[in-house]
This record gives C-alpha cells, sequence and structure tokens, in this order.
C-alpha cells in the first residue's frame, strides 16, 4: 500500500515537471517540455501536456515532437499531449517545434500608417489642424519605434511579448490617436504642460559579484502604450495573462549594487480643468432658467452642492499633483465618483427643465410669437391693406380685424357642420323606395 502510495506522489511529481514548461530556446523557435522522473526505481509512464501560446494554430506546429496537437475549445488555445514512458531517475526533454508567428506583417504596419494618414488629412482646415498635426507626428513615431523593436534580439517569452504590445499599440493608434475625443482632450494643451506621474522601478543585485540583471516591472492596468512618454530604455510588453503592460531590460549591476528607474508616465489620474469649468459654466446657466419660479430654491440648493463637488475635486487633485501614483489612483477614484455626483445633479436639473417652459414661458412665448407675426403682417403693405380693408390700423385695431376674421370664419364652418350634420340623420332614417330593387322584365 505504502509502495502504490508513493507511485502516485512520483506521479504527480513527474506531471508537475512536465507542466513547469516550457522552457525556451529563441534561436530556432522550439518549444522545450521537460519530464522527469525522480525515483530510482520505478518505470513510469503518464500523460504529458503542455498548452501552446494562443497566437499558434495547427499549422504552425512543424514538428510536434512525437505528440500530439489538439484544440481546447474552454482556453480557445491549441496544446499537445502525449504518453512519456521513463526508467527510473531518467529525464526527457520533448521539442515542440513551431514557426515564427509574433512579427507583425508589414502590410498592416502600412495599413494602419495610411488610415492615421488620412485622418490627419482630414483635419486640415478645421479647428483641430493644429492638434492633430502633434499627434500625427507623434503616432508616425511610435509606428516607426514598433517596426525597430521587432528586430531586437531576445528569448522567445520576450519576443511574444512585445509582438502582443506592438499589435495594442497598433489598435489603439489606429482607434484612438486621432479621435474625436482624443482630439478634444488635447485641445489648446501645449505638449510642455501635459501633467505627469514618476513611476519608480527599484531592483538590486542581492549576489557578491557583477551579473547582467533582468529588471521586469508590470505597468498599472490603466496605462497604455502611449502614456509611458520616458520609457528609460525599458521595453514596452504585454502580458496577456495579467491583461495590462509591462516594462523590462536588462542591466550590468555591480555586487550588492542599488539601482532605482524613474519611469515618466502621462497623469491619466487626473480631470482636466475645461472639463470642471464646462461643468460649472452648464450650472450657471442651467440656474438661471429656475429664477423667479417655484423650482427657484431647489435649484439654488442643487447647483450649491454641484459647485461644492467641483471645488473639493480642485482641491484634492492639487493635493496629490506631487504625490505618488498610488496616492493620485486613490484620489482619482474618490473625485470620480463626486463628478459621477455632479453629473447626475445636473441630469436631474435638465429634467426638470423640461417641464419648466410649460408652466411658466409658455403662454408668454406664445404671446410674442402672436404679436411678432402681427408686426411681420404690418411690414408687408399689400398683405396689412388687404386684411384691414384698405385702413392703416394701429396694433389694437388690427387684433379686433383678426378675432373679427376668426370668428367670421368659425360661424361658417358651424352652419356648414349643422347643414351636414341634418342631412346626414335624414338619410340615415329615409326609407328605400318600393321596387327600387326590382329588375323590369
Amino acid at each position: 500500500m505504502g509502495g502504490r502510495r508513493a507511485f502516485v506522489r512520483l506521479a504527480a511529481f513527474f506531471m508537475l515537471a512536465a507542466l513547469c514548461g516550457p522552457l525556451w530556446a529563441a534561436e530556432d523557435l522550439k518549444l522545450k517540455i521537460l519530464a522527469v522522473n525522480p525515483s530510482s526505481s520505478k518505470k513510469i509512464s503518464s500523460d504529458v501536456t503542455n498548452m501552446l501560446p494562443p497566437e499558434i494554430t495547427a499549422a504552425d506546429v512543424v514538428d510536434a515532437g512525437g505528440l500530439e496537437v489538439k484544440y481546447d475549445p474552454e482556453a480557445k488555445s491549441y496544446f499537445v499531449s502525449g504518453k512519456v514512458d521513463l526508467a527510473p531517475k531518467e529525464s526527457k526533454t520533448i521539442v515542440v517545434t513551431i514557426r515564427d508567428v509574433w512579427k507583425i506583417p508589414a502590410e498592416k504596419i502600412e495599413t494602419v500608417r495610411g488610415d492615421i494618414s488620412r485622418k490627419h488629412e482630414a483635419l486640415k482646415g478645421t479647428k483641430f489642424e493644429s492638434t492633430g498635426e502633434l499627434l500625427y507626428a507623434k503616432a508616425v513615431e511610435s509606428i516607426d519605434q514598433i517596426e525597430a523593436s521587432q528586430n531586437q534580439a531576445g528569448g522567445i517569452r520576450k519576443r511574444i511579448e512585445l509582438y502582443r504590445a506592438n499589435n495594442k499599440r497598433l489598435e489603439d493608434l489606429q482607434q484612438d490617436i486621432l479621435s474625436i475625443g482624443t482630439l478634444q482632450k488635447m485641445e489648446g494643451v501645449p505638449d510642455g504642460e501635459i501633467r505627469t506621474a514618476k513611476f519608480q522601478i527599484d531592483a538590486e543585485n542581492p549576489a557578491g559579484e557583477p551579473r547582467t540583471m533582468t529588471i521586469r516591472a508590470d505597468l498599472p492596468r490603466e496605462i497604455k502604450s502611449e502614456d509611458v512618454l520616458d520609457a528609460q530604455a525599458f521595453s514596452i510588453l504585454y502580458d496577456d495573462t495579467k491583461n495590462r503592460y509591462a516594462l523590462e531590460k536588462q542591466d550590468e549591476f555591480k555586487a550588492s549594487e542599488k539601482k532605482s528607474y524613474q519611469i515618466v508616465l502621462r497623469d491619466i489620474w487626473f480631470i482636466p480643468p475645461k472639463d470642471l469649468a464646462y461643468l460649472r459654466k452648464q450650472t450657471d446657466s442651467l440656474e438661471k432658467h429656475f429664477a423667479a419660479s417655484k423650482y427657484e430654491q431647489y435649484a439654488k440648493e442643487t447647483t450649491a452642492s454641484i459647485r461644492a463637488y467641483l471645488t473639493e475635486i480642485d482641491a484634492l487633485q492639487d493635493e496629490v499633483a506631487e504625490s505618488s501614483i498610488q496616492d493620485r489612483v486613490r484620489a482619482y477614484t474618490l473625485n470620480s465618483q463626486k463628478l459621477n455626483l455632479v453629473k447626475l445633479k445636473l441630469k436631474e436639473l435638465q429634467d426638470l427643465l423640461l417641464e419648466l417652459p410649460l408652466q411658466v414661458t409658455e403662454e408668454k412665448s406664445n404671446f410674442r410669437k402672436m404679436v411678432q407675426g402681427i408686426k411681420e403682417i404690418q411690414k408687408v403693405p399689400v398683405v396689412a391693406k388687404i386684411l384691414t380693408m384698405g385702413i392703416d390700423p394701429n396694433l389694437a385695431t388690427t387684433w379686433w380685424i383678426i378675432l373679427g376674421i376668426v370668428a367670421f370664419v368659425m360661424i361658417l364652418a358651424t352652419i356648414f357642420y349643422v347643414t351636414w350634420l341634418g342631412k346626414l340623420k335624414k338619410n340615415a332614417y329615409e326609407k328605400p323606395a318600393e321596387g327600387a330593387g326590382e329588375k323590369k322584365a
């Protein structure tokens, strides 16, 4: 019984060893899966399963190394599996050869470049022309960086993450770089006034001798590649498992040396002052419409709370302007909640405003329209003479003439309606003539 338990433990250890792969060999794009039997006396035979990167299809597997290529519909990815027999203390390396699919085709890059160029041309002559010129220059620079980065040397893992990062950068550039939202956000903001945040990466060589180390750090989840303003020679990668960008580079360290790297990011945890100014202006405009109405006091209290929230947002943003990213994120979360309350209260006032004209200004508005219409009629001599029968009336006389015409038309309509109704009733009760329906012989 004890031997059987030992065998189960050994088999489980084997599976763990097999699944701890892949080990990557960058020079020949080979996936290496290591299988080990730690037992010194027992042979083992077990299933080996290893997931392939999601970009790989069955057609991209050049040599499965004796394993079978299958598809996992839940993971939406292919994998290799099969049985491996191992003698005591034996280890085997299963080599799976795959195609290098981690390079963006030149045609796709040119398509994105062409789309951005057309958007740039379409902005000429508009108020966004200067801002579009700045964003277009940055987009071209980013595309050039993507092309250059594809030729960088590195392991397969880094190559995969770089490919994913470049793909997302291209998608972001194509969809967002010259969108109306981005243009409005950047309009009137000089490049030198872009609010930035510092992201610090600390690294240390724990050894008592010099060595080359790989430094890696995950960026905040909200950060996109174009938000990295100064990467300090780090490569911008994309970690598909964490759904976020990461920074990585190799550096030389002396014995027990410590280093810090200051990465400059765009401060995305910030509500632009012009957005707050627009909300203030909208608040002032709405409040004026409720003057001298029964909702005046309610509107004053609501707009007062809106202004208080906007003031608190300004104050908190100034307070964390030089703070750490963690403090800015917390402040932004709180300010976003207040901003949502502001928008909700403005929406309430807007909804209330829809009812206000019907109760307060509808009659006055209609009266003004009628007076204006009379004045316009008086400006046309021929029409005025026809309506006034050649006399030159004042405004009061004109009113009596119009009311007289309306009364005359109503009397005629009433006479016609009564006459028509009487004939209708008479026809309804009248009997048909005898023999009217018979045919003559």
